[in-house]
């Protein structure tokens, strides 16, 4: 179980360092975050380092598109 620390979600550097160093297996996340995420890792092309040890992205709490999914 790895825990962010207070407002470490909002510092996307320091979330995607996290999930890196850790090797994090698995994210539960909203919808929301989870777009706010993705649009980073494609920004800053650290997408494939965050995402080589997961094996589970949940998501929930609100709509969740079609076109979310395809980006994930």
């Amino acid at each position: 179980l790895v825990l962010l620390k207070p407002n470490g979600l909002l510092d996307l550097a320091y979330t995607t360092r996290t999930m890196k160093e850790k090797q994090v297996t698995g994210v539960t996340s909203s919808p929301t975050f989870s777009r706010t995420l993705i649009a980073y890792f494609k920004s800053t092309k650290s997408g494939n380092r965050c995402f080589a040890t997961l094996r589970r992205f949940n998501t929930g709490g609100e709509y969740f598109s079609s076109r979310l999914l395809n980006h994930l």
